[in-house]
């Protein structure tokens, strides 16, 4: 069972798995979604074969209407990620 609110949690994932699919590489995305207790918690994880982030940019890209691509390139408001660190 994951205490939360699901409203909150549907707009995770939802984030999560909308930026795998966008920055996505030019093959075939592939999403894998995976939960492990951890004690008395759960541990998420969701892995792509998507384009990636570089490792000067990882922290950037959680802050809010900060992008790494033009909307042009990608579409977006640079909020889904920021958003989904605060949860």
């Amino acid at each position: 069972m994951v205490i939360g609110d699901e409203g909150q949690l549907a707009q995770l994932f939802q984030n999560l798995l909308t930026n795998a699919m966008k920055f996505r590489g030019a093959g075939v995305p592939r999403i894998h979604i995976s939960a492990t207790p951890e004690g008395t918690k759960w541990k998420f994880m969701v892995r792509d074969n998507g384009i990636g982030i570089s490792p000067e940019h990882q922290d950037r890209i959680f802050v809010i209407f900060q992008r790494l691509h033009t909307k042009t390139q990608y579409p977006g408001t640079g909020i889904g990620l920021a958003i989904s660190k605060k949860w």
